[in-house]
């Protein structure tokens, strides 16, 4: 089991763990492809702004969002320099749409593909949009008239929150936007022992106590801190690659379950036996460690027993050990 370090022994561990470290799960792309230029022509909205919609599946690609995460990334194939606005949309039914999110105005340096950074939360199911403030800015597909649709579009463009119905349906061009969805998963906190305590984390989503699962959008790394209440003790962490009584620090790459468990106190305060075998154990390991420390030689070994060095050392402190 990996065991999770203090802070100050944690930089310790990055140089030497960065090449072994489990890699983010790939993002899913949703939208088309908008390298593929084929069959293609400049569009955008002649009278004034407008949203377009994209409806259609085309090959290899999802329109709607597979899962409930966060857009990262998105991309316009640009005809022109141009202002173009990401929305993130919702289908209520009933033929009305609503812009649930969008992200800043962006504008293109000329043609080509443009590329923008956002944190955008999207839903199962939802779909992109784009914003046109005018004609030929970006590069469309050619679709067939009438079904299957290809894009609803509305005039002006959507304003988020309100309930809208396209202006337009069915319009026969499918614009070349795409958007990266790190795609979120749950992160569940289980209190275990005699014990009284709280488990928070940053980002913020658990308070544990009340909210002990929340979910964090793939490659989002996650601390987690445990405070026991009075007459208790925090004993330490187990699951998803957490031990010790350090903060957890968890790269979030699937669903994870992590328990925390909280000893009572002794009600009669000062130092017990217990205790006392408790720290005299930590120094004598604190001993073997710094004797390993000193015949290692290869670096990550060396980066190894230094970071375990550094958690006996807020093992002892915690315990308040002389």
């Amino acid at each position: 089991m990996r065991r999770v370090i203090s802070a100050a022994g944690l930089g310790a561990l990055i140089a030497a763990l960065a090449l072994s470290a489990p890699a983010a799960a790939a993002p899913v792309t949703i939208g088309a492809n908008v390298a593929d230029t084929t069959n293609t022509f400049s569009i955008g909205c002649a009278s004034g702004p407008c949203t377009v919609q994209d409806l259609v599946d085309v090959p290899d690609q999802r329109m709607q969002s597979p899962c409930a995460g966060s857009v990262t990334t998105w991309r316009v194939n640009a005809a022109a320099a141009a202002a173009f606005r990401l929305r993130i949309i919702r289908d209520n039914g009933g033929g009305t749409f609503t812009s649930t999110a969008s992200s800043g105005v962006q504008t293109t340096a000329g043609a080509g593909i443009a590329t923008f950074t956002t944190n955008l939360p999207i839903s199962a199911g939802q779909y992109i949009g784009i914003d046109l403030n005018g004609a030929n800015v970006i590069v469309g597909r050619n679709q067939p008239s009438g079904p299957p649709t290809s894009a609803n579009l509305f005039i002006p463009s959507m304003v988020d929150g309100n309930p809208e119905v396209p202006n337009f349906y069915n319009s026969p061009y499918l614009p070349l936007v795409n958007a990266d969805v790190a795609c979120s998963q749950p992160l569940t906190v289980v209190k275990a022992g005699s014990g009284q305590g709280t488990v928070t984390s940053s980002p913020a989503g658990i308070s544990c106590g009340a909210t002990c699962s929340a979910g964090y959008p793939e490659g989002t790394t996650v601390t987690l801190t445990a405070a026991a209440a009075s007459g208790s003790t925090f004993t330490g962490w187990s699951g998803g690659g957490c031990g010790g009584t350090s903060a957890c620090v968890i790269a979030i790459g699937g669903p994870t379950s992590v328990t925390a468990t909280f000893a009572a106190s002794n009600s009669t305060g000062g130092s017990t036996a217990t205790e006392d075998r408790k720290c005299s154990h930590l120094r004598k390991k604190l001993k073997r460690q710094k004797r390993r420390l000193a015949a290692a030689t290869e670096p990550t070994k060396r980066a190894m027993i230094e970071a375990n060095i550094e958690d006996t050392k807020q093992r002892l402190k915690k315990l308040a050990c002389s």
